[in-house]
């Protein structure tokens, strides 16, 4: 995770229990400073986002865990707005699902063209691959949780169609905001081998949650159905540099012109997502290439091109950087 440059008075990392944890009181430093501890502690905690604030910041504390993979926090706030943009995403790739459950008032979030407000009881998320905007306007107590994108993907295929959507209070909901609370309150109590199998469950309730919220969709079932198998496909195939969105279309046994209205009503392309796809997963293999000292050309036919050239191409037109300059960003 990319941690930005601390001063000596903002905390680290402490182990409770053998699980990380983090607690942090905003007022613990000079008034002038705080705007800029605040900012520098959350992106310690979680990654690179802008913030700004309506008024002179003053009050913020932050309890924040981890459990296997995933990062819980609980914040309270004065009034901001938190914003990830392609420049951020450049700097520091993150592949999560940020969850936000508000404690008192309201949220607002908007990720691709969508905006969800939420109030006590009811969630949203966004992904972090992807730029997005939180607001809030007063005084405000709220959750969040960070999961591992490719393990939310696992269990809930085609989760994007879902950022930036209120899930409204609801059985299910509920369920998944009081084992949330659970898995945080109790974290310092688990021992470190159950971490991972919670976090698991954890996202095995995220995906109950959201195929909850399949009545909310602006696409009919059939389409719906079939674009969930169509991104199933693009998860599982990506790095064969044969897939293509002919070869989903002939594995629905849909046209092509029919799989193109499916994902255009996201404003997308099937080669757009794949494309996509393959680019996020470049993205984790060059963060690692320092230790595997893999070529540019290597990881470009791992995850799918044929044409290192043209990965290249692509890389820079996703990322707004070449895979040279990405890695020694």
């Amino acid at each position: 995770m990319g941690l930005c440059k601390l001063s000596d008075s903002l905390p680290m990392w402490q182990m409770h229990g053998g699980l990380p944890k983090l607690e942090f009181d905003v007022g613990s430093v000079g008034a002038r400073e705080r705007e800029h501890a605040w900012a520098s502690i959350m992106r310690h905690c979680f990654y690179d986002f802008s913030t700004s604030y309506p008024v002179a910041f003053h009050d913020g504390q932050i309890s924040c865990s981890r459990v296997g993979p995933v990062c819980n926090a609980t914040f309270t706030s004065d009034p901001m707005t938190a914003s990830r943009e392609s420049t951020h995403i450049a700097r520091d790739p993150q592949d999560h699902y940020f969850v936000v459950m508000p404690g008192e008032g309201a949220l607002s979030m908007r990720q691709r063209g969508r905006q969800a407000v939420i109030r006590q009881g009811e969630m949203t998320l966004v992904s972090t691959a992807l730029p997005y905007v939180y607001q809030q306007v007063t005084r405000e107590t709220f959750r969040v949780m960070m999961v591992p994108g490719a393990t939310v993907r696992a269990h809930c295929v085609g989760i994007d169609d879902f950022a930036a959507i209120r899930f409204p209070s609801s059985g299910l909901v509920r369920l998944f905001l009081d084992f949330a609370s659970s898995l945080q309150k109790y974290a310092s109590e688990l021992p470190a081998d159950a971490a991972s199998g919670l976090s698991e469950h954890l996202c095995e309730l995220l995906a109950l949650v959201v195929a909850g919220a399949d009545h909310e969709s602006s696409e009919s079932s059939v389409r719906f159905a079939h674009r969930r198998r169509a991104l199933a496909l693009v998860e599982s195939r990506f790095s064969d540099p044969e897939f293509s969105p002919a070869v989903i279309a002939r594995a629905l046994r849909i046209s092509a012109r029919y799989l193109q209205r499916i994902f255009a009503e996201n404003g997308e392309t099937p080669l757009g997502v794949i494309r996509r796809r393959r680019i996020a997963e470049a993205c984790l293999l060059l963060d690692k290439r320092g230790r595997n000292r893999g070529t540019i050309a290597e990881i470009a036919y791992a995850v799918g091109f044929n044409d290192p050239a043209y990965f290249s191409r692509m890389f820079r037109a996703e990322s707004g950087a070449s895979p040279s300059d990405y890695t020694r960003q």
